[in-house]
């Protein structure tokens, strides 16, 4: 990574840093971006592990965490941070932190939803994958019409800076019905929040403009259709999502073309 790095530790088969990286693109990770303060990897593989807690530069140079030490106590281990830092996580620490092996306390986000129906007989629930600060491998449940009990749970990878779009499609619907979906996020401790209710209404036929643009093979398609979420899927089928960002108005624009589409 690009960012000079001040101390490194290795416990249990992973090397934890504490640096100001900035761009870990040459590794296949993060491109260049705000700095990053503390990152593990494990011994065997340079590839970065789902451990995001972060400090800030703080004050002094300012480079942010300095120094590291692994101890143990009444059978819990700890490794402490000492460094320039004021923030940890976001929150009031300075200069010196310490991080335990548990328990897990933190939730993964809320699921950022969208929907979309083009064809009768289907809805597609897409949704960005999560973040969670010590777990990549995250388990999405998906709820239909304010049940409690979830229709579908799909597992899928994620870090900051890499969030891909996921899809179940809903073939249990008819044209013409209305259906409303929530999802939650799980890191097998702690469960995230349902997200905000999305509704779709079920298409009564086949859409001419976006059935052709998908069969003309387009490698991104945001169809600026959204109702209320702020995540634009991509109906291309290649999972290119987006975001719609200073809170736009919705469904204001007819569409180009003879069809029910409207966009912002």
């Amino acid at each position: 990574c690009l960012g000079a790095t001040q101390s490194v530790l290795v416990y249990s088969g992973v090397l934890y840093s504490g640096s100001h990286a900035h761009d870990c693109a040459s590794m296949g990770a993060f491109p260049d971006q705000p700095r990053k303060h503390l990152l593990a990897q494990s011994v065997d593989d340079p590839k970065l592990l789902p451990w995001f807690p972060d400090t800030n530069d703080g004050i002094g140079e300012p480079v942010g965490p300095r120094v590291m030490a692994q101890t143990s106590s009444g059978g819990r281990h700890y490794m402490w941070v000492g460094g320039e830092f004021t923030t940890v996580n976001t929150k009031p620490q300075q200069g010196l932190t310490r991080f335990a092996d548990g328990p897990d306390t933190g939730a993964p986000w809320v699921p950022n939803v969208s929907l979309s129906t083009l064809t009768p007989g289907r809805i597609d629930v897409n949704w960005q994958t999560s973040f969670d600060t010590d777990d990549g491998e995250l388990t999405y449940r998906i709820y239909k019409d304010g049940s409690n009990t979830p229709i579908h749970t799909t597992t899928g990878y994620s870090v900051f800076w890499d969030r891909p779009q996921l899809t179940w499609t809903d073939t249990d619907v008819a044209a013409g019905e209305t259906h409303s979906y929530r999802i939650t996020a799980s890191d097998g401790t702690n469960t995230s929040a349902k997200s905000p209710a999305q509704s779709a209404t079920v298409a009564s036929a086949t859409e001419a403009y976006p059935a052709r643009v998908r069969s003309d093979g387009a490698s991104l398609y945001w169809r600026w259709d959204e109702g209320t979420s702020t995540f634009a899927h991509d109906s291309s089928g290649n999972l290119n999502n987006g975001f719609l960002r200073n809170g736009p108005a919705y469904r204001q624009t007819p569409a180009a073309v003879a069809g029910p589409s409207t966009a912002i």
